[in-house]
């Protein structure tokens, strides 16, 4: 049942980017897996909501985050195998562009 509402709204957000065409990473804007991982995060947030609700939480709660903070699924893990771990909450990348 999670997976059937999560993929319905999955498909919802997309639908609606792709109407306004502000989807596709190649064009610089969040494209599929960027969307689900948002998509995801939303209904960790909120489990217990429908889809339309979801989308409104989504647009509440990604126009209040404080960019460029990640937006993080589960908390990293530390497996101490002697080999530094990627922790996106340290060390942000950016990169510009100049065209």
């Amino acid at each position: 049942m999670f997976y059937k509402m999560t993929n319905t709204y999955n498909m919802l957000v997309i639908f609606l980017f792709l109407g306004h065409g502000i989807y596709s990473n190649v064009l610089g804007y969040l494209g599929g897996v960027s969307w689900a991982m948002l998509v995801a995060r939303t209904c960790q947030l909120y489990p217990n909501a429908v889809a339309a609700t979801l989308i409104e939480k989504f647009f509440l709660v990604f126009s209040q985050w404080k960019w460029p903070q990640p937006v993080l699924l589960k908390q990293p893990d530390n497996v101490n195998l002697g080999y530094p771990v990627w922790d996106p909450r340290v060390r942000i990348i950016v990169f510009i562009f100049y065209i």
